[in-house]
C-alpha cells in the first residue's frame, strides 16, 4: 500500500457542510492491495458532535420511513416512491 496510512480528511455533507475527520488505513492480509480505511472523531470535538447529529438525523430517517440525509429517495418494492 502506497501513501499516508493516517491522517485527516475533509468531508462536504450536504445537511451539515465542511467536515474534517481523522483516519487510519490498515492492510487487510490475504487480499493484495486492499486497505480498510476507518474515519473518526476525537469525542468533545465540533466533528464529533456533528457525526452525533448526522447518525440521530439517519435514525430518524429511517424509523419515518424516509431516505437518510443525503441518501437517494427510498422505493416501494414496485418501484413507485414510497408513501
Amino acid at each position: 500500500m502506497q501513501g499516508s496510512t493516517h491522517g485527516r480528511k475533509t468531508f462536504h455533507h450536504p445537511e451539515v457542510g465542511d467536515l474534517t475527520l481523522g483516519y487510519q488505513s490498515m492492510k487487510l492480509e490475504g487480499t493484495p492491495g486492499h486497505c480498510l480505511i476507518a474515519y473518526f472523531a476525537e469525542p468533545g470535538t465540533p466533528e464529533y458532535d456533528t457525526l452525533v447529529l448526522l447518525d440521530l438525523l439517519a435514525s430518524e430517517a429511517s424509523s419515518n420511513g424516509a431516505a437518510p440525509a443525503g441518501g437517494p429517495p427510498q422505493t416501494t418494492r414496485s418501484g413507485s416512491p414510497a408513501p
